[in-house]
């Protein structure tokens, strides 16, 4: 299920895909850079971003992109021992991708949640 919602997310109905030396010049106009291309304005990824991801901490995500899988791993880390009731689990913690795709399984597999945490109430946002 993780692996469906990046299908759903990074198709080309809600991603521009452009090549990597392009990335950053043909996404001035869109809301979302991905490693995969623009996420399109009205895209789930864009909104859920938008609504549960601050700039820092998508910044500090591309950045240990930019690095290695180490770096990924400790900022994954360090994210979500920061705030545990933020995200549904560790791995989600990456980016903000990976954050929709683990939450999308636990929407699809667990119980509607009450909303008392961010992590729940990024779940109701899948409803």
């Amino acid at each position: 299920m993780h692996e469906f919602a990046h299908i759903l997310t990074l198709n080309e109905t809600q991603v521009n895909h452009v090549g990597d030396e392009a990335l950053f010049i043909e996404c001035e106009s869109y809301e979302l850079i991905l490693d995969e291309g623009c996420a399109r304005r009205n895209a789930y990824l864009t909104r859920f971003a938008k609504r549960f991801w601050n700039e820092a901490m998508i910044d500090a995500a591309y950045q240990a992109s930019l690095e290695d899988e180490v770096a990924i791993e400790d900022l994954a880390y360090e994210q979500y021992e920061a705030n545990p009731n933020h995200f549904v689990t560790e791995y989600a913690a990456t980016n903000e991708a990976e954050d929709f795709a683990e939450t999308f399984s636990y929407f699809v597999f667990g119980p509607r949640p009450d909303g008392r945490t961010l992590a729940e109430q990024k779940i109701l946002f899948m409803y």
